[in-house]
């Protein structure tokens, strides 16, 4: 419904685009985030991966409320105008605090907002991709998520300069399937210093799924030690887990940012440190916390990875204990959705400790050790 009325109240807007070159040359600064005025400088900050400057900045010039604890709050405002609601929203959109239908909502009061906007006509193009970009998560099939890709491209042709553009396009296109179109936008755009680790994040991230060369990994994982060492490498969390303090101390690192998705893979990375060290009581506390703090289904995409890291986690340290009815019992009752560990059948689950216990022992015996450790284990069961 919400799309549905956005469609009505609002597409007749963007159908009357100025189709003037003076009006495109007006807002080439404005939409490619490399230069501008002050007014324009949070959308700078945000463009070099700069999220507590930008964050600082729309505090400062009142652009953003406070709570009583001087904490962000992220909620509607009747009072921001039209360009500061548009910032909120890429706020949420960059740090990883909200997703799908609240990024819609965030961009929705764009439009809602009384205060007009010096840039409005600027805006209008800005939000009109914003909208196809969230629009193309939410479809299905691919026939409309092609058609959402075609129109940023056809909205770059009339802006070549603009590289928030060509993010989202490089963006959709890697969530699409379309890895060599998305990488060559990406690397054009880690070459101009835009949006650098939110690029790098992503690409870690795709190639957890994906066969890749290790020397296209190791670059990316020291290109982003060089671009912010002081950071939380999420690279090295998933590619390098080891016992060492360094690994440690970059989990921590990834705890303390202030970036939800960092935080997500700092856990993630905790959860790994202990189970190596075989610290299982600890495992167990982390997965409880993970389990009480995510009560309900989140759809998005890394969410979903961090449910299952920590339900694999969780059954290989049972694994390890050998609490093998307790695991058997876990998988069939409290294993949720998740794209890592996926049991539908007995089968599935002797194929599960099959995986562990080649990964573990690594011998010629599972058959025997399966007979025998998992001998309660029925053939009629299905889930």
């Amino acid at each position: 419904m919400r799309i549905f009325l956005f469609l009505i109240l609002f597409l007749p807007l963007f159908s009357c685009k100025s189709q003037s070159s003076s009006n495109a040359e007006k807002c080439d600064d404005y939409l490619n985030e490399r230069s501008g005025n002050a007014k324009d400088s949070f959308l700078i900050f945000l463009s070099a991966s700069k999220f507590k400057t930008a964050t600082e900045y729309l505090i400062r010039e009142k652009k953003i409320p406070l709570d009583a604890d001087n904490k962000l709050l992220f909620a509607n405002d009747s009072n921001l105008s039209r360009e500061s609601s548009y910032f909120l929203y890429r706020l949420n959109d960059f740090s990883g605090n909200k997703y799908g239908s609240e990024l819609m909502d965030e961009l929705l009061k764009a439009y809602q907002a009384t205060q007009e906007s010096r840039k409005r006509d600027c805006l209008d193009k800005l939000v009109e991709a914003e909208f196809d970009y969230l629009a193309f998560y939410s479809k299905k099939d691919s026939l409309s998520r092609v058609d959402n890709i075609n129109k940023i491209e056809k909205i770059i042709s009339e802006f070549p300069a603009s590289l928030r553009l060509k993010y989202i396009y490089a963006k959709m296109n890697l969530d699409f399937g379309n890895v060599k179109a998305a990488k060559k936008e990406f690397d054009m755009l880690l070459k101009e210093g835009y949006y650098e680790k939110p690029i790098m994040d992503m690409l870690f991230f795709y190639y957890l799924n994906h066969e890749v060369a290790k020397d296209t990994l190791d670059y990316y994982i020291k290109l982003f030690s060089e671009k912010f060492p002081f950071e939380c490498n999420i690279g090295k969390v998933f590619y390098e887990v080891d016992s060492s303090e360094y690994y440690l101390q970059n989990c921590k690192k990834c705890l303390e940012s202030r970036l939800e998705g960092d935080s997500v893979v700092g856990k993630v990375g905790l959860l790994k440190l202990n189970l190596i060290k075989r610290n299982f009581s600890e495992v167990e506390n982390l997965y409880t916390a993970f389990r009480e703090n995510n009560p309900k289904l989140n759809p998005d995409n890394r969410k979903i990875w961090e449910r299952g890291e920590y339900f694999d986690s969780f059954l290989q340290s049972l694994f390890l204990q050998k609490k093998y009815k307790q695991m058997y019992v876990f998988a069939i009752r409290d294993l949720g959705y998740n794209t890592k560990v996926n049991i539908e059948s007995n089968s599935d689950f002797k194929e599960l400790i099959r995986k562990y216990y080649n990964e573990y022992f690594g011998d010629d015996s599972f058959e025997k050790f399966y007979n025998k450790e998992f001998s309660f284990v029925k053939k009629d069961f299905a889930a």
